[in-house]
């Protein structure tokens, strides 16, 4: 068998195999080509011929009968892979009919008859070779052919496709050009805008095109609750106010907005096509009256919309504008309200402008008829406020009052001395002696910082004491004298010890976790600190039992109770009777400090609760204790009021939510 295949791996040599029992034509076939034997043509039917040339070389010992079986009942795709040289001594006619009957028998030789049998079967090999490489050859023409065929129809097809791109894309350029240029030409005009009615005036000539939306209108507002309307009254431009809230006009509802254009303009309203300007201190929205359908509609939204940055910007340069203008206006007729006296002087401290408080100011110290060793008469003080004090910032005494000075120069352009300086006489007279107060405050926190530290060094010796009376009490028999002696100071160590606790939590600087808390514990921590308040007073505590855990900072709550207790017997004096109740109700606790002190006075009730406000004398309160235990009992969801029901004494009423178990 000659087998002739053609490797698929590029590179690799055709291989040709020869199946045979003749020695001698192996011997003298190239060494490229191999040869086996085969027994018998079963041996052969096993070889796959889908992808190789096969040729089969038989003699007489392979019967014709035999090999025309084998070929007829092989698969005929596989049979037109296979040639089939056949070499007989000699061959009846019958044979011959039957061999060529078969398309796959390429020669057939009698041994008898050919001179050189192994020439013959050569040639024949040659011969089954080069067709086979010529069909192969042809074959891989047609595949090639077919490919390149394949290529040039997606060429064209791309080429096409490409073309038709470009001319699309060409119509979409020209397109977009010419809705660049008008939307240069757009913005150009909104360059030139002076109000409100230039700016509706233009959207007008914009639109024109579009037959079938009606004259813009305008809706803004450059204040917080003043709304106006710019609209056309056929082709006059009226500019007035509106009856809406900025709510109803910024909600972007169309029905909604189209009701308060019919009450404003006082007929009815088409469908509308809203453009909204929202800004922080100004907003606005064009209207714009329509009878298109949805695809015009969508048009003009397209347009709009490349317009609706142009026009914020338009309109937020209007609305600024405007503001400047009442700035500049309200800063002219405030500056002469400012209580604080202001001037603005020039290099040479001449008094180029200033307001009313400093010209009446001024006008009092003249008044005193003070002079300068020059004897020309001393008004209120600019030369003297800078120069002496170092720094832009200090403080002057112009009669019973203390200003401090602060001033602001102003540089023009490229110039390193000022041109002008402001200068603001700030009065803090009342400041400056609360400043001296709060001095007094902070020695008094560093006294209780101090006393928190003695108290704390404390707890050693006690602890020492407590634990040696421990010991002590397991070695004396329980009936002896000296037993009664040593519970009594174990007992006086662990009160101290509860005494040192209490004052070290009341005295904390730091602030504590919000937690739920017993309002008895409290109060019962707390009332031992007022026993030097309440030695001339007589006091009744009457502590409700039951679930009273409110969720507080156990320490503000413990200075809540300090100051209201405190206050009472203040304003009892030297005698009184003093009340705290605690009551338990279903969602709230309530404490009631009660004394019979002199009251507090109906006109002032109202201020009680205000910051430095008192009514003791100086040096003896702050007028920080009510405010603050204010600000504490609702930092908790509570509530601190006066019982106004009441005819003599005070009586103050803690509300704080229960924290439920």
């Amino acid at each position: 068998v000659l087998r002739y295949c053609r490797s698929m791996n590029a590179g690799s040599r055709d291989l040709i195999e020869i199946f045979s029992t003749s020695r001698d034509l192996a011997a003298r076939l190239p060494s490229h080509i191999k040869v086996h034997k085969l027994k018998s043509l079963s041996e052969l039917s096993l070889n796959v011929f889908a992808e190789s040339y096969s040729l089969l070389l038989l003699d007489e010992r392979t019967p014709v009968i035999e090999l025309i079986e084998f070929l007829m009942a092989s698969p005929p795709k596989e049979m037109e892979r296979l040639g089939v040289i056949y070499c007989a001594q000699e061959f009846s006619e019958k044979d011959v009919l039957a061999l060529s009957s078969q398309p796959q028998v390429l020669k057939i030789l009698e041994k008898e008859k050919s001179s050189s049998l192994e020439i013959e079967i050569q040639r024949a090999i040659d011969t089954f070779v080069r067709q086979r490489e010529s069909e192969d050859l042809l074959g891989r023409v047609r595949v090639q052919n077919k490919v390149l065929n394949e290529l040039n129809d997606n060429l064209e097809q791309i080429i096409e496709q490409r073309t038709e791109h470009l001319e699309k894309s060409k119509k979409e350029i020209e397109l977009k050009l010419r809705e660049v240029r008008d939307l240069i030409k757009f913005i150009k005009s909104l360059s030139s805008v002076e109000g409100f009615e230039d700016l509706i005036l233009i959207l007008k000539h914009e639109f024109l095109k579009y037959h079938k939306v009606r004259s813009p209108m305008l809706i803004y507002s450059l204040s917080n609750d003043a709304y106006r309307c710019v609209y056309f009254q056929g082709q006059q431009i009226v500019d007035r106010s509106m009856v809406a809230d900025k709510t109803q006009v910024v909600s972007k509802d169309p029905a909604k907005l189209r009701e308060i254009l019919a009450n404003t303009l006082e007929r009815p309203i088409s469908p509308i096509i809203c453009m909204y300007l929202n800004h922080t201190e100004h907003s606005g929205v064009f209207v714009f009256e329509h009878s298109m359908d949805s695809l015009e509609q969508k048009s003009f939204m397209e347009i709009l919309d490349r317009r609706t940055e142009s026009l914020t910007i338009a309109f937020d340069r209007l609305a600024l504008k405007w503001k400047a203008h009442q700035i500049s206006k309200q800063w002219s007729t405030t500056f002469d309200f400012l209580q604080d006296p202001i001037v603005i002087i020039d290099s040479e401290y001449n008094v180029i402008r200033s307001n009313a408080q400093f010209t009446k100011e001024n006008e009092k110290v003249l008044s005193r008829r003070q002079m300068d060793k020059d004897g020309v008469l001393v008004g209120f003080p600019v030369r003297e406020a800078l120069t002496t004090h170092a720094g832009p910032m200090g403080k002057i005494s112009v009669g019973e009052k203390i200003y401090e000075v602060h001033s602001y120069p102003i540089y023009l352009a490229n110039q390193e001395k000022f041109f002008n300086m402001i200068i603001h006489y700030a009065d803090v007279t009342q400041a400056t002696n609360l400043q001296s107060r709060l001095v007094q405050s902070e020695k008094m926190s560093a006294i209780g910082m101090l006393a928190g530290n003695i108290a704390h060094e404390l707890n050693n010796p006690l602890t020492g004491i407590k634990s040696l009376a421990q010991i002590l009490l397991t070695e004396v028999p329980p009936d002896s004298p000296v037993h009664s002696d040593l519970v009594e100071v174990q007992s006086a160590a662990s009160r101290s010890e509860l005494i040192i606790k209490n004052l070290l939590e009341f005295s904390s600087l730091h602030g504590d976790t919000v937690e739920t808390v017993s309002v008895r514990a409290i109060i019962t921590k707390t009332m031992p600190f007022l026993k030097t308040a309440l030695r001339y007073h007589n006091s009744f505590i009457e502590l409700e039992e039951g679930d009273d855990g409110v969720s507080v900072e156990p320490h503000l709550l413990q200075q809540v109770v300090f100051n209201l207790v405190n206050n009472a017997c203040q304003a009892m004096g030297d005698e009184g009777d003093l009340t705290l109740t605690s009551k338990i109700l279903p969602a709230s606790m309530e404490i009631w400090v009660r004394d019979t002190g002199p009251g507090v006075p109906r006109e002032i009730r109202e201020a009680i609760f205000t910051p430095f406000f008192t009514t003791k004398d100086e040096g003896k309160g702050t007028g920080l204790g009510l405010s603050m235990s204010r600000s504490i009992i609702e930092k908790f969801g509570g509530t601190l009021t006066l019982n106004e029901n009441i005819e003599t004494g005070s009586e103050f009423i803690i509300r704080l939510p229960r924290k439920k178990k």
